[in-house]
């Protein structure tokens, strides 16, 4: 039967909570497992590390032809305005599952090292494959660990629905700079000021920058009578 499931979270990136507390995937004890899932990784760009996804996650068949996947994922990745990146998690499914679509955001800061990047991205890509586990029938083969998992801990604290999100700016970023100098003698004066005004605006389908400039000048000389 087709399974629609769609919903979008957003990770924070307070990577030194995440990793003390990690959040890991293993077989429920005292179950048979059901079969695991097939999994097709789709990817083009940065980060696209599929060999360390799969040694990260184990429960599922990473597979090489989309043909028998019963899952494709398809990850994707943008350039923030603060200078990070976001990195988008699609999971279309094939077959038996069509008609199941989950998609999952994760969002990396401009500080964070390679390997705090790709742990972040693991994290997303897990959660959205247990999901996607859950929800098409194969109970049974994964659970959940670590201590901040729930709502009330600091990364379900950063687990937050596209709707919860409430951002008055809408995406725009903007940047204001300005510098001057005051100059004085005698039978002189100048003046000199220099502003910059820059606006930016980034989302999965638009990138747009704005930028502008304004310099000013003057120098006054007081001449003498004769």
């Amino acid at each position: 039967m087709p399974v629609s499931h769609k919903c979008a979270a957003i990770l924070g990136v307070f990577w030194i909570a995440v990793l003390a507390t990690p959040i890991s995937a293993q077989q429920a004890e005292g179950e048979a497992p059901n079969p695991r899932p097939n999994v097709f990784f789709d990817c083009d760009g940065r980060d696209c590390n599929s060999e360390y996804y799969r040694t990260e996650i184990t429960w599922v068949n990473w597979v090489r032809d989309r043909e028998v996947a019963d899952v494709h994922v398809i990850m994707t990745s943008l350039t923030t305005g603060s200078g990070g990146r976001e990195y988008q998690v699609d999971l279309i499914g094939y077959g038996e599952y069509d008609g199941y679509e989950d998609t999952s955001l994760f969002q990396a800061l401009s500080t964070d090292t390679d390997r705090e990047r790709l742990d972040g991205i693991t994290h997303a890509l897990g959660i959205s494959l247990a999901n996607f586990a859950n929800q098409s029938g194969f109970r049974g083969i994964v659970t959940l660990q670590g201590s901040d998992i729930t709502s009330e801990g600091p990364v379900g604290a950063r687990l937050v629905s596209q709707g919860e999100i409430d951002d008055p700016w809408n995406l725009w970023f903007f940047r204001f700079n300005g510098s001057g100098n005051l100059d004085g003698e005698e039978t002189r004066s100048s003046v000199r000021l220099n502003t910059s005004l820059s606006a930016s605006r980034v989302s999965p389908t638009w990138k747009i920058n704005f930028f502008g400039y304004a310099n000013l000048n003057r120098v006054e000389f007081e001449l003498e009578d004769g």
